[in-house]
């Protein structure tokens, strides 16, 4: 049985010819004034494999804002200094964009990490979220967006969901997200968390991220969440013309963050180190070898 919620897809890597015809019935729930063409176009290339579907009616999300908040769940105070210190502290570390700030002082991140570890949700340090993956620091997360340059009308991949922070991150600041985690566990709570959120425009799907979503390209951004021993070829061909691709790549431990330019001639790409970084590893075809 494979389960497909708000802009999820749990499958194969490549959805056509992959999926076995035996998985039974896929049961999707979705707003059906959310239904796009490219939703329609992925439930042809399902039905093609050999599934059939349940439609069931889901009350329309909220809106980000009303949906999600920075309360702790101690008093109201409390919770206006933590999201003062929050704010205070990323400017601190150079992150200046407006829209960014707003992005973050929106998404609560506090419900994406351990209960156990909450504390520790708005300082600057990376936290497990188990499966041996961890949430970056919320200033390498927003530094990194800021590295993507983001206007609001962009289509981005995102390499590596996680706790599905960058990805809520993303969606507040791009039109539409395709985000991709190879940990079923991780993808699940990660698109959970989104439509707590209210965050309808990610599409989550389950598969290695270093071959990226050809089918769905080209993006006009790409975010890589993992470190690589070298960019993948396969994700800057991915790129649209005057793309821009963020990650970490290089040795373990020594990685460089740096960022791509595709240009305008086919082939045509350059890059520059934004600064060091330390990431878990990237793991997939095109990268680190689990």
């Amino acid at each position: 049985m494979y389960w497909v919620g708000t802009n999820i897809i749990s499958s194969c890597p490549e959805l056509k010819g992959c999926l076995p015809r035996s998985c039974g019935t896929l049961i999707f729930h979705r707003d059906r004034s959310s239904e796009t063409m490219e939703f329609h176009r992925q439930i042809q290339i399902l039905r093609s494999v050999g599934f059939s579907f349940e439609r069931k009616h889901v009350s329309r999300s909220p809106k980000p804002a009303a949906a999600m908040s920075m309360n702790l769940g101690g008093r109201a105070s409390d919770a206006l200094k933590t999201r003062r210190r929050f704010m205070e502290r990323l400017r601190g570390l150079g992150v200046n964009d407006p829209k960014v700030l707003k992005a973050f002082a929106t998404v609560p991140r506090h419900l994406l990490v351990p209960e156990a570890l909450r504390d520790r949700a708005y300082k600057e340090t990376p936290i497990p979220i188990g499966e041996g993956q961890t949430i970056s620091a919320p200033g390498v997360v927003a530094n990194m967006t800021m590295a993507l340059e983001l206007t609001g009308t962009e289509r981005v991949l995102e390499i590596g969901t996680g706790s599905g922070y960058q990805a809520a991150i993303l969606g507040l600041l791009a039109s539409h997200v395709v985000s991709i985690e190879r940990i079923p566990k991780l993808a699940t709570s990660a698109r959970s968390a989104l439509d707590q959120f209210g965050i309808t425009n990610v599409t989550v799907f389950l598969g290695d991220g270093t071959l990226g979503r050809p089918d769905l390209a080209p993006y006009d951004r790409i975010v890589v969440t993992a470190g690589g021993p070298e960019v993948p070829r396969v994700l800057l061909d991915q790129l649209a013309p005057d793309g821009l691709l963020v990650g970490p790549f290089g040795p373990r431990r020594a990685q460089k963050l740096t960022r791509y330019w595709r240009g305008k001639k086919a082939g045509s790409f350059r890059g520059e180190v934004i600064g060091e970084c330390d990431f878990v590893d990237l793991i997939g075809q095109n990268g680190w070898h689990g």
